[in-house]
């Protein structure tokens, strides 16, 4: 996605981007991959939360996201 030009900054009109749908999917090394090119703005926790994807939440809040 990244190598073809996309920005993972994109957000949808509810507030979904690339690192959201890692998170909701469970996909640690997505998230992980993205969480760098990301801004701790969208709605990756509550995906996360969503799902029940305890990793993923705690990779998270280290990284700053919050409620």
């Amino acid at each position: 996605m990244v190598e073809l030009g996309q920005n993972p900054r994109l957000q949808t009109r509810g507030g979904y981007d690339a690192l959201s749908w890692a998170a909701e999917a469970g996909r640690k090394e997505v998230v992980e991959y993205l969480l760098p090119l990301s801004e701790p703005k969208g709605r990756a926790l509550e995906s996360a939360r969503k799902k029940n994807h305890a990793e993923i939440v705690a990779i998270l809040e280290r990284a700053g996201y919050s409620r």
